[in-house]
């Protein structure tokens, strides 16, 4: 929900949510493919996540805290990324009963 636009530039965000989505059905016995298909979405998944935890949420939540918090260097990133994993495990758990870290 925080992609611009599903152009070629943003083809990776929307990927990982197919897989997230994916997995989710494979967890829930919901889909009937391969094994070999659920493994490999199941070893890429935390890659993904760290991807897209690392390109979206990490900098969209600096973005957000740098104009109401009055902390600075190490401090203010600590915080940022404090948010930032509570942001992510949020979104995780609310659709796909998963966490982070």
């Amino acid at each position: 929900n925080l992609l611009p636009k599903l152009d070629q530039n943003h083809w990776v965000y929307f990927r990982y949510f197919w897989f997230e989505v994916l997995h989710s059905a494979y967890k829930e016995d919901k889909c009937k493919l391969a094994s070999a298909e659920s493994a490999f979405v199941a070893s890429s998944l935390p890659s993904m996540r760290e991807f897209y935890f690392e390109t979206v949420i990490l900098p969209e939540q600096r973005k957000a805290l740098a104009q109401v918090s009055d902390k600075e260097g190490a401090e203010f990133e600590e915080e940022v990324l404090e948010k930032s994993i509570t942001k992510f495990n949020s979104i995780l758990e609310y659709w796909f009963a998963e966490s982070f870290r």
